[in-house]
């Protein structure tokens, strides 16, 4: 097992919207802002552009370190970091997922995203996003959380 996996996300905005996957789970099907693990030798930006074109088919560039999210698995001893990049995009949607987990992919207005992404189960995915969507915080903020050992996540703290 890895001590320390990274993943990125990917935050692209149209006009007032935001792209969301609908990718399949170990609890059923859930809504989430595309993305994945960095692969060996990746740069974080080229994991971007390549989920992006895996998740939803559109050609995307990286343009904001939105936020940050690292969490402690606390029963695996590992270390997860997510990295959260807005960017611009071209292109029209095709699902092209090697994994064949991507279910779906829309653009949602703005309002109606902490709806569609409450069935994100653990809050380090959740809530950073969430708080950057609505205004709250400012780009590159970092969050801590820990994992106990029932799987669930303690929120430890913000940090610029």
């Amino acid at each position: 097992m890895e001590p320390i996996v990274h993943i990125v996300l990917a935050l692209l905005r149209r006009e007032n919207q935001v792209l969301l996957v609908r990718q399949q789970g170990q609890n059923g099907s859930y809504w989430s802002i595309p993305g994945g693990k960095v692969e060996a030798g990746e740069h974080w930006l080229e994991a971007f552009a390549r989920e992006v074109r895996e998740e939803t088919g559109l050609v995307a560039a990286p343009s904001t370190l939105a936020y940050m999210s690292q969490v402690y698995l606390v029963g695996k001893a590992q270390t997860v970091v997510f990295c959260a990049f807005e960017g611009t995009t071209e292109g029209e949607i095709a699902i092209n997922d090697p994994d064949n987990e991507i279910e779906e992919c829309a653009w949602f207005d703005l309002h109606e995203i902490p709806t569609m992404v409450q069935a994100l189960r653990w809050p380090s995915t959740r809530l950073p996003l969430l708080d950057y969507l609505a205004g709250n915080v400012e780009a590159g903020r970092v969050w801590a959380f820990r994992s106990n050992e029932d799987n669930s996540e303690q929120y430890l703290l913000q940090a610029i």
